[in-house]
């Protein structure tokens, strides 16, 4: 069973005393991270968070604290909430995002019993390379990608509820490293003939885009602004930051962001998805900062809009 619904209404009838409830199988990495890291971003919605299965009351969670400390957030220090002790709150209009694929058939019940409550479910509307999978007991590395496929999943499912602006900007992913290195000077190349500005957020070697050296520019990461031009340009920092995912998901720079991308067309250069076999979490994070992505998996590039 597959649960994916939106009511276009869903934008003007949400009020703040409505909730946006994520939820995953514990409630102890993937919805609890999102309620956090959404709750500081857009703090004039309410988040909440739970999971449908019980968790081992002896667990240690402070390890939390520090991989959120690293984003640029603090931890709540919480236990896991189950979805049952929440259910009698929700009312008409609540949302609610599925991050497991389990979920659908685990709650078609209540779902059934209770079609006011719209839900949004991803997995019948983004790649599978955004799937959120459930790190449990898995190590830092796979903690850190699933919660950077939950936050671009759910920005994608979100973005219109959160009111988000409509941003002349498209997020470029290419599949491989390969794939990447060899495609990136033509693509460069393409995008400003097109009269789109480009945004690399991590560096690269410009031996990589030879034939357009003369129309990189350099910037500050840090500085939370993005130089602005009358012609296309590509922007490029300077040095590597040692937080950028925590630069990335900070209100500050992502209101610099949509600021700068309503007056000029921008493609932001998330870079590969995979180095060899390994999924990577800093294309993902950089997926958040506009609703469109474009996915490149060798000479065709392929327009990716989530479904409304």
């Amino acid at each position: 069973m597959v649960i994916s619904k939106v009511r276009h209404s869903i934008v003007a009838c949400m009020s703040k005393s409505n909730k946006i409830i994520f939820l995953c199988k514990r409630n102890i990495v993937r919805s609890y991270f999102a309620e956090v890291i959404f709750s500081a971003l857009y703090p004039n919605f309410q988040f909440v968070s739970a999971g449908v299965i019980s968790h081992e009351s002896n667990q240690d969670f402070s390890w939390r604290s520090s991989f959120l400390a690293n984003w640029g957030f603090d931890d709540p220090g919480r236990n896991p909430k189950s979805f049952a002790s929440l259910e009698d709150e929700l009312v008409d209009g609540d949302v609610i995002v599925l991050l497991d694929t389990d979920l659908p058939d685990l709650l078609s019940r209540y779902f059934s019993i209770n079609s006011s409550i719209v839900v949004l479910n991803a997995f019948n509307q983004l790649p599978d390379w955004a799937f959120t999978f459930d790190p449990f007991n898995m190590g830092a590395s796979d903690v850190e990608l699933a919660v950077s496929r939950v936050l671009f999943t759910s920005h994608k499912l979100l973005w219109k509820i959160l009111n988000l602006p409509n941003l002349n900007a498209t997020t470029a992913f290419w599949e491989s490293t390969e794939c990447f290195l060899d495609e990136i000077d033509s693509f460069c190349e393409n995008e400003l003939s097109k009269g789109r500005s480009l945004l690399f957020l991590h560096p690269i070697s410009r031996e990589y885009i030879i034939s357009n050296t003369e129309h990189i520019y350099l910037f500050d990461l840090t500085e939370n602004q993005i130089p602005i031009s009358a012609t296309p340009v590509i922007w490029m920092p300077e040095f590597e930051v040692m937080f950028s995912h925590r630069q990335l998901l900070s209100k500050s720079w992502l209101a610099t962001f949509h600021d700068v991308t309503r007056l000029s067309p921008m493609t932001v250069i998330a870079g590969p998805l995979k180095y060899g076999d390994v999924y990577l979490s800093a294309p993902l994070l950089s997926g958040n900062l506009t609703y469109n992505f474009e996915v490149s998996s060798g000479p065709r590039n392929d327009l990716r809009t989530p479904k409304a």
